[in-house]
């Protein structure tokens, strides 16, 4: 599942649908988005795809990743139909199939699994967050642009990841975004959960992380968005789908969903 709208991440929410339903991915998609964010051209591309769409409101006007956008990750997992959820960012591409993850004791064994980030806190900064939240953070960050819940036992930890992006203005000065949110509501709730224990592959524009085993498996293009016109900023060594992402990027164009 994941959460976008605008063109730009319109764009790169589509191609992943796309390319993970090229990878031979059947999984439901689930696509949140905030009111008339998106193109009523996309549409029919979009659920061609088997994509559900879903309407979390709001006028489309207050998408910053202050009011409305990373804050709304948690409230799209918390409004998803589904009971086992794999989030990733409209920029975040599987390189495989990543059905396997669900099967995996990794995933079964817990309630909530997170990836590395590259950033590590400060012991003084530990400090400060443990007196201002109550929890102990791992040293090293955690991202947020794949994670995977079971709801049934991750709920509490998504009531307090909720109330601690419902007060972002103030939450996001103590650390970057909602991407810590995740791990101190799971803390504060003494909700289960895991870290990946392999750190990502760094790339031209992004960054390449690894599944449960260590294999590579989605590539972060957080640096290299897919764009509405002209080549993208993706090479080969970033992303080796990339002749299948002109493809259809390609079939857009010829559509004019795309500008030459």
């Amino acid at each position: 599942m994941l959460l976008a709208g605008g063109p730009v991440y319109t764009l790169n929410a589509y191609l992943n649908c796309q390319l993970l339903r090229n990878l031979g991915c059947t999984l439901p998609i689930e696509w949140h988005h905030l009111g008339p964010e998106i193109a009523v051209t996309w549409l029919p591309r979009i659920r061609a795809c088997n994509v559900r769409l879903n309407d979390l409101g709001g006028d489309g006007s207050n998408q910053t990743k202050h009011r409305g956008g990373w804050q709304n990750k948690v409230n799209a997992i918390l409004a998803s139909e589904f009971d086992d959820i794999l989030w990733l960012d409209a920029d975040c591409f599987p390189l495989r199939d990543p059905s396997y993850l669900f099967e995996h004791e990794f995933f079964t064994s817990t309630g909530a699994v997170l990836w590395p980030d590259p950033h590590c806190w400060s012991n003084e900064h530990r400090h400060y967050l443990a007196e201002r939240y109550g929890v102990w953070v791992p040293r090293r960050q955690v991202e947020s642009g794949q994670m995977m819940f079971r709801k049934e036992p991750a709920m509490p930890g998504l009531l307090k990841t909720r109330d601690l992006n419902a007060n972002a203005d103030v939450t996001y000065q103590d650390m970057y975004g909602d991407k810590d949110t995740f791990i101190i509501g799971a803390l504060q709730a003494e909700s289960p959960w895991r870290v990946v224990p392999h750190l990502h592959d760094r790339m031209t524009r992004g960054m390449r992380h690894k599944d449960f085993d260590g294999q590579p498996l989605f590539a972060h293009l957080a640096g290299g968005k897919w764009r509405l016109h002209g080549r993208p900023f993706v090479t080969r060594q970033d992303y080796p789908l990339l002749d299948d992402a002109l493809k259809v990027l390609k079939d857009l164009r010829s559509e004019g969903l795309l500008c030459a």
